[in-house]
């Protein structure tokens, strides 16, 4: 891999592989023993690392007959390998979001039965788009659509397994921004800061009911809906500031 892909590459296990567990970045040679080490008890490949600018995500469903709806395609903020935020629509070029949404269909007609997917890509300055991650079921960076879409992307998922029509994926709101609320201790859950968030219009909070929080864990997450994406952001951004647990 190191002759095919040159330094850095990445090593990357096929399954439950998510926010960096199951990834090793191999930066060189002495790094292999090391990566090896940590990951020989799973089933790996290895990988190009991809000098990319953004990183993009696309909800797709599909219903046991075939037939495919696809959300916007978004982008997500990561930091430490967990993503924080996720902006829909992505603003980025048409020709990218044609590639994205192409991918996208090319990946769920080779998976079988009927759901809803998480489908995570890299794009490059010049507007390549690869595949990073599929993830068969509801996904964080589709939580955005209960605030933002027609059907959520859980309406969607039970309309695709129990065989009802797939429902629309238009958003109903010009730009959409999620938040990731991510532990940041560990011990009892104790929630703060609601009543401020909420303050703020056309914000949303949703708590997953955890009793127990840890650093990094997703606790909750915040929709922020405006008329542009810089102040949807400026609004989940600051309902993020006051929550805490």
């Amino acid at each position: 891999a190191a002759k095919e892909f040159r330094f850095p590459f990445l090593l990357k296990s096929r399954f439950n592989s998510y926010d960096g567990r199951g990834n090793f970045l191999i930066k060189e040679e002495s790094d292999i023993a090391i990566a090896w080490q940590k990951m020989k008890d799973k089933k790996n490949y290895a990988e190009e690392f991809i000098n990319f600018d953004k990183e993009l995500a696309i909800m797709v469903a599909r219903d046991f007959k075939g037939n495919l709806s696809f959300y916007p395609v978004v982008e997500t903020i990561q930091k430490n390998n967990v993503c924080h935020y996720v902006m829909a629509p992505a603003k980025i070029s048409l020709i990218a979001e044609k590639k994205a949404k192409r991918i996208a269909r090319d990946v769920i007609e080779l998976l079988e039965g009927a759901g809803v997917c998480g489908i995570e890509m890299f794009k490059t300055p010049d507007d390549k788009v690869f595949i990073n991650e599929v993830s068969p079921r509801v996904h964080n960076s589709g939580h955005y659509t209960i605030e933002a879409c027609i059907t959520s992307q859980f309406e969607q998922h039970v309309r695709a397994i129990c065989g009802l029509p797939l429902g629309s994926t238009k958003m109903i709101v010009p730009t959409a921004v999620m938040a990731n609320i991510l532990g940041e201790r560990n011990g009892k859950a104790e929630l703060k800061g609601l009543e401020k968030a909420l303050a703020i219009h056309n914000v949303s909070v949703h708590i997953y009911g955890k009793h127990e929080t840890r650093i990094g864990r997703k606790m909750g997450h915040i929709v922020a809906v405006d008329e542009s994406i810089e102040e949807a952001f400026k609004k989940a951004k600051q309902a993020r500031e006051y929550i805490s647990i």
